[in-house]
């Protein structure tokens, strides 16, 4: 009886200590349906960095994002890939660091603000990389900025003035004014011209823009950039 209560305390250790190893380890599913058992220590923009579950104390292996289909960890909880791209809050739960995103930064799971920036900016902490890719990032936020709004802004005006000088023009003509023809060619030219500088704006920051973004993306995803 007494071997007969070993063996069966014995058999529930291991298969308790089978669980409690099974619990402990993430499971990563590969596009091409592998199926690893890993310790994850890092997940980053575009790969992450683990240890075999069976080397725990051997290399790190360093794993493209684009190569995954999923990861379930050993809470429970399961990343796609889909996640990882499409949700800045979703990599930031896992590292909160600074986030480059799309070209568009994150910390702490929110986009970067203007008064955010100007925080980090101010509080010495950031490495010189993380305040380049700052500045460079809300350079190109400027870039769009000028080509979404001041460019258009020009373009409408230059519709709005013609039509008021046009309806002053009117009126000083009705009242017999000699300067109603001066007022209206001044308004159409003044149209044109902010209607043209309207396209010029946009053209120089639509531009400026591009090239931004491709340096950007040049500089920070080649591995450059400390979270």
């Amino acid at each position: 009886m007494i071997m007969k209560s070993q063996a069966r305390i014995t058999t529930s250790i291991i298969f308790l200590l089978a669980a409690l190893i099974t619990n402990a380890q993430d499971t990563i599913y590969f596009n091409d349906a592998t199926i690893v058992s890993a310790k994850i220590n890092e997940v980053g923009i575009s790969e992450i960095k683990c240890h075999r579950f069976d080397n725990l104390s051997g290399p790190t292996y360093i794993v493209l994002k684009k190569d995954i289909n999923r990861i379930r960890y050993s809470n429970g909880k399961i990343d796609t890939i889909t996640t990882f791209n499409s949700n800045p809050k979703e990599v930031s739960a896992i590292n909160n660091g600074l986030q480059l995103i799309d070209t568009k930064i994150y910390y702490g799971g929110k986009h970067l603000g203007q008064f955010k920036t100007q925080q980090l900016l101010r509080n010495n902490s950031l490495s010189e990389n993380q305040i380049n890719l700052i500045k460079d990032v809300k350079r190109l936020e400027l870039y769009d900025r000028n080509k979404r709004a001041l460019a258009p802004g020009l373009f409408a005006l230059g519709f709005v003035v013609p039509a008021i000088t046009s309806l002053s023009a009117v009126g000083m003509a009705y009242a017999g004014d000699n300067g109603a023809a001066t007022l209206f060619i001044a308004g159409v030219a003044a149209g044109v011209a902010l209607r043209v500088s309207g396209h010029v704006v946009f053209s120089i920051y639509k531009n400026k823009s591009k090239a931004k973004k491709l340096e950007i993306l040049k500089k920070y995803t080649q591995g450059e950039i400390i979270y």
